[in-house]
């Protein structure tokens, strides 16, 4: 067929005539030709700009039978620039709350454009009111000279004032069309009728019409930010202008004599007087001369301007009684009514505020202590040549007051040196040293000990007479505290010449602590000297009070490092805002001015000025500690002298409140629970073999109560005795959830509080006291405590828990142990495990005592626990093993024989438990088994009686990231209600101790408690409500990369004896039920015991221990271990050491040797600087020295992160 002709007639000489169609129904609105409708529009532009189409969504409406429709153009690359329009007003259809959205869209992104000239009547009044409406807003003050109109969709009021095109057509021609430019009515029906009269006639004209505005601000995300952005510019633009303009008019700095400025106030207040008085005068004529409502009107006038000065002067930091006496005394001329006599009044209020308020009361900003206005007062009988002299201490004052002294203590003890250091010059004084400022704060320690009631009270342990061996035990405290602290520590010289330090601790951004420890201090045997400095003024007050906050924390530490705990306690202190009192003043210590005398009585016992001695060590001493070194007879330190009456007091007092405790019925109750444990009955044996032998092995099986009972016989045995103050017992555990909750379990037997007589002690957190005589820590704390006291000076017993684990600090400890026997015969060391290997311990201690050593076995005591593996907890919860997790068997394939084929293409569903075991691949976890063991577990099993709430359950992981995984998938939606009816606790070491803690805590109504743990649970620590265990069988186990040159962790099977120390955890004071998820066939596979660590991991760290503690040649130490790593790896750990400049060869052949493969003698290195801060970092030696260097480097946080992947 050929093309359809056109409708139409054909003339000579000319084309085809088309005919017009008229109006047509175009997306629901009445279009003609040649015209568009906004949603068509929109679409074209969309087209043009090769964008993606825009799309239409409903929006909310109040009432339900209209409709709101929201528009939306998609950016392709960015959602956040994604564009909405949405008119806020309801419309009768859909298509037109479309074309309305698709309108403002059009306005939006194309706002100049004549769309008048193609919409539809209904539209083409309403574009043309948007666009009056965008000119009235952007007025004639419009700062864009000429560019594009900013015209943003969403911008309430933006409106049109146009009918709705919803309005019935007989109504559009009078309120659209219907008038011409001038406002004639040229639809005479459509309007009033004309015999009414013109202002009728004129309201109708004006009556408001529907407008179109937008439900939101700005059109996408992307708008609003960028207008957040420039609203930020502009006001920190505002700040630097009026910070420069405050900068460039500061306030004068007046400095005068104390006769000067009162004369000057005198003055003032005077010509105040005279003023007040011919103003009041002047106010008497005219009020009678001033009509009734002149009054009144001032008096208004006059509240309306004490409210306003009373808010202003609040907002500064006047008290209401100064404010209503300034108000009384400054009268207000009612004559004056502009600005400018307000400002002046205001003016004259803060001068009599100034001179009448009293100086301490005037708040911070007219009277910044130490800073500016600060006063020397002279003593009034001293003759005028020594008047003038004190003026010399001004600068002394202000430092003094800077550390949060009083102004009058300051003038005092700065005014008492200047006349006794007369030869120090004006620019001495101007720019005082550091050691001048320390003789300064040493006059006011006594008065500031006096004032607290902190003292260095006598204890069992008396300072060495040995200078050397004092200033070792303070360097090692402070190579500590650089290993904690880093950058946050400077340390400096005194400018004496001498070995006196400063520690200056940066506790926060504003907060100072400074210590100083000159030669002649006796710390850690007596309290240092420290001060504050802050930089905010609401911390001014405060300094001396959190000084002494800080010198009682530590006040029963003597003779042990306090500089840790001084730090913490100030920084907690000054945290605690509510603690803090809200209109403090500062503290005076001296009462009289008569200081010499008080101070000389004060501070008679005390040592002389920093400045009156001088070191008596040698050049070579001096170098050796600078550079972190220690004396050649360190080892050989003598022992600290024991003060005989402070440990008969001990004891008396030990003993005294055992009977007092006797009389109490909780603690016979407690005696009664702790006779029933297996340990009980073992009482009378354990104490004679630990009183004839040095070294004492206990096997007590799990819940014997060995961990508990018997440092507590030892310790009851000795205060029973009268020789309580002599037994001081320190109990290690492997892990710190492990020591918190034993001291807990502990103090709670014994009715007493923690840190008490019983304390603990961990990294980062400890609670102990000078009174604690039973202490359970970690290793690596009493490995710390080692690196300050050799030989355990004090310490009567030490008990090695969980020794059969024998990581590295296990059995680092036990060779230390070893070799201190012989040197403490009064030392006892106690051995405990439940699945220990007695005989190699026999063997390793019976060699240094030339006996044997006991062997104490304790049953334990557990209930039942119903131990099942995979293959019953297969049938009984039904589970379904997932394909992945199935591998096939391999049969040998036999000739004319299929059952092998039969059986491998055998359905899931008709295997045997037994059988789908056996195809199972349990080198991966089954996370979806646990959570269904879990369910099953909570939801599914039936309970034993009626109403009887589940026990708690405990699931074993082998690391975090499992264990995170796991409660992520208990605890979201979707799992079968699950989440709504489980409490899910994490457990592991990364943990802090409040987290750990939760695991002792009730689970709430209704839920019930599951905790998911790696091994750290497996000893030590009891949670009474688990009733049952799933054992996953794996454990993370330190392995050394040799290619990667670092130490890993890599998941593996448990050992044996670790799976029944887990399957125990169900039986400890209820029957429970343990699910192992592995076969019994891998269970039989798995090692009796897991290997000692020692054998597994790189011994770089331990090399650098052993050198730090002198413990003589490497290899000749470790020989002496319980079981000796191989010469290979120590040859090894030394070279790299030696390569990281861990360790310096002695001279240059050994090193060239060592390069050349050739080992290098372990004897012939020493420990470098570097070295030094490595041994006491709990890393790898290489990721340590990578954290060192960052921190030189001034780039911590990025290598930390580094560092942690």
């Amino acid at each position: 067929m050929g093309r359809q002709r056109q409708l139409g007639h054909r003339q000579r000489g000319a084309g085809t005539v088309s005919v017009s169609l008229g109006e047509q129904m175009r997306q629901g609105v009445m279009c003609k030709e040649w015209q568009r409708t906004p949603m068509q529009l929109l679409q074209e532009f969309c087209q043009s700009k090769k964008k993606r189409n825009a799309y239409y969504a409903r929006a909310r409406a109040t009432d339900a039978s209209k409709f709101r429709m929201r528009c939306v153009l998609p950016d392709g690359k960015d959602s956040s620039k994604d564009l909405h329009f949405c008119p806020e007003q309801e419309f009768e259809s859909m298509d037109e709350a479309k074309h309305c959205a698709a309108l403002l869209a059009l306005k939006h992104v194309e706002p100049l454009r004549p769309f008048e000239r193609k919409l539809p009547d209904p539209f083409r009044e309403l574009w043309l009111a948007l666009g009056k409406a965008d000119a009235a807003a952007a007025g004639p003050s419009n700062g864009n000279n000429g560019a594009k109109p900013p015209a943003r969709a969403g911008k309430r009021g933006e409106q049109a004032a146009t009918p709705a095109p919803s309005k019935p057509k007989a109504k559009e021609p009078s309120a659209s069309s219907g008038d011409d430019e001038d406002g004639m009515d040229l639809w005479a029906s459509a309007g009033p009728s004309a015999s009414d009269d013109a202002p009728k006639k004129k309201k109708w004209q004006k009556e408001p019409a529907l407008t179109l505005t937008s439900d939101r601000k700005f059109a996408s995300h992307a708008e609003f930010e960028a207008a957040k952005l420039a609203r930020t510019k502009e006001r920190n633009k505002k700040q630097r202008s009026r910070e420069n303009r405050e900068r460039a008019n500061l306030p004068k700095q007046v400095m005068m004599s104390a006769p000067c400025r009162e004369l000057i106030e005198g003055i003032l207040r005077d010509l105040g007087a005279m003023n007040q008085t011919s103003s009041s005068s002047q106010i008497d004529s005219e009020d009678d001369a001033d009509a009734a409502d002149q009054r009144e009107r001032a008096a208004a006038e006059e509240a309306a301007f004490q409210a306003k000065a009373t808010q202003r002067l609040r907002a500064i930091g006047f008290k209401p009684a100064q404010i209503q006496g300034a108000l009384q005394n400054c009268k207000r001329d009612p004559s004056a009514h502009d600005v400018d006599a307000d400002d002046a009044h205001m003016t004259v209020i803060f001068d009599w505020l100034c001179l009448n308020v009293p100086e301490g009361e005037l708040p911070k900003k007219f009277n910044p202590e130490g800073t500016q206005l600060d006063v020397v007062l002279s003593s009034s009988s001293a003759s005028a040549a020594e008047a003038a002299e004190p003026v010399r201490s001004v600068v002394l004052v202000q430092r003094l007051m800077k550390f949060g002294y009083d102004r009058r203590d300051a003038v005092a003890v700065a005014n008492e040196l200047v006349q006794e250091k007369t030869e120090m010059t004006d620019a001495e004084l101007e720019a005082p040293s550091m050691t001048t400022l320390c003789v300064l704060l040493q006059k006011l320690f006594p008065f500031v000990k006096a004032r607290f009631e902190v003292g260095e009270t006598g204890g069992a342990v008396t300072a060495p007479e040995d200078e050397e061996e004092l200033m070792n035990m303070r360097q090692d405290e402070i190579f500590a505290l650089e290993a904690i602290y880093d950058e946050k520590l400077r340390i400096e010289t005194l400018e004496d010449g001498s070995l006196a330090q400063l520690l200056v601790f940066q506790v926060s951004e504003a907060l100072r602590l400074h210590v100083f420890l000159p030669t002649t201090s006796r710390y850690p045997f007596e309290l240092p000297l420290i001060a504050l400095t802050s930089t905010k003024t609401e911390h001014q007050p405060h300094l001396m009070a959190a000084c002494g906050e800080a010198l009682k924390s530590c006040a029963h530490s003597i003779g042990e490092p306090m500089l840790y705990d001084i730090y913490v306690a100030v920084d907690t202190y000054l945290q605690d805002s509510k603690r803090l009192p809200k209109n403090p003043t500062r503290l005076q210590f001296l009462a009289k001015p008569a200081v010499e005398e008080q101070e000389a009585k004060a501070a008679a016992p005390g040592p002389p000025s920093p400045t009156n001695s001088k070191p008596k060590t040698s050049n070579k001493t001096k170098a050796g500690n600078k550079k972190g070194g220690r004396s050649a007879n360190h080892s050989k330190r003598p022992p600290m002298r024991v003060n005989v009456e402070a440990v008969r007091r001990t004891s008396e007092k030990l003993l005294q409140l055992r009977k007092a405790k006797d009389g109490q019925r909780n603690f016979q109750q407690m005696l009664t629970a702790r006779a029933k444990l297996p340990a009980g009955k073992e009482q009378a044996h354990v104490i004679q073999c630990v009183q004839n032998n040095q070294v004492v092995l206990v096997c007590g099986a799990t819940g014997c109560g060995k961990t508990t009972q018997i440092p507590q016989f030892i310790l009851d045995d000795y205060i029973e005795r009268g020789a309580g103050g002599e037994c001081n017992i320190v109990c290690t555990q492997p892990r710190r959830i492990a020591a918190i909750g034993v001291a807990t379990r502990v103090a709670q037997e014994r009715c007493e509080s923690i840190a008490d007589i019983v304390g603990y002690q961990i990294r980062m957190d400890a609670k102990k006291s000078a009174n604690t005589r039973l202490l359970f820590c970690t290793t690596g704390v009493l490995l710390r405590r080692l690196l300050n006291d050799r030989e355990l000076s004090g310490v009567s017993h030490v008990i090695v828990d969980e020794v059969h684990e024998r990581n590295v600090d296990t059995d680092f400890l036990l060779s230390i142990l070893r070799d201190l026997l012989p040197q403490r015969p009064d030392l006892r060391v106690i051995l405990m495990s439940a699945t220990m290997n007695s005989e190699l311990f026999v063997k390793y201690f019976s060699s240094i005592t030339r006996t044997l050593c006991p062997v104490l076995d304790i049953p334990g005591f557990t209930y039942p626990v119903e131990c099942n593996f995979l293959e019953e907890v297969l049938g009984q919860t039904r589970y379904e093993v997932p394909k992945y997790l199935l591998v096939d068997k391999k049969h040998k394939k036999k000739s004319g024989d299929d059952e092998s084929e039969q059986e491998k293409r055998k359905p899931l569903s008709e295997m045997s438990p037994e059988e789908i075991v056996a195809r199972v691949d349990d080198s991966k976890i089954d996370y979806d088994l646990i959570l269904h063991l879990v369910r099953y577990l909570v939801v599914e099993k039936p309970r034993g009686r009626e109403g009887e709430a589940h026990g708690a359950i405990l699931v074993f992981l082998p690391g975090t990231a499992e264990i995170k995984r796991m409660i992520e998938m208990m605890t979201q939606n979707g799992n079968g209600g699950l989440a709504a009816k489980v409490w899910a606790l994490p457990l592991h070491g990364s943990l802090s101790g409040a987290d750990q803690a939760l695991v002792f805590k009730s689970a709430p109504a209704g839920k019930t408690k599951v905790i998911v743990s790696t091994n750290i649970a497996e000893t030590s620590i009891t949670i009474n409500d688990i009733t049952a265990v799933i054992d996953s069988g794996k454990v993370k186990e330190m392995v050394y990369d040799n290619r990667a040159r670092r130490s890993q962790l890599l998941d593996c099977w448990a050992a044996r004896a670790a799976c029944d120390q887990r399957k125990g955890r169900a039986g400890r004071v209820q029957a429970g039920t343990c699910y192992r998820l592995f076969s019994r066939k891998r269970f039989a596979a798995m090692e009796a015991q897991l290997s000692a660590e020692i054998h597994r991991v790189s011994l770089e760290q331990l090399c650098l221990q052993i050198k730090k503690l002198e413990l003589g040649s490497i290899k000749g130490f470790l020989s002496k271990a319980i079981e000796p790593p191989k010469e290979d790896a120590i040859d090894a750990a030394v070279e790299e050491l030696v390569a990281i400049a861990a360790f310096r060869t002695v001279s240059g052949e050994t090193k060239r040797q060592g390069r050349g493969g050739s080992s290098i003698h372990d004897e012939q290195v020493t420990l470098t600087p570097l070295g030094n801060h490595l041994a006491m970092l709990p890393l790898d030696a290489r990721i340590g020295k990578f954290l060192v260097y960052g921190s030189i480097l001034r780039c911590v946080e990025p290598v930390a992160i580094m560092a942690a992947c």
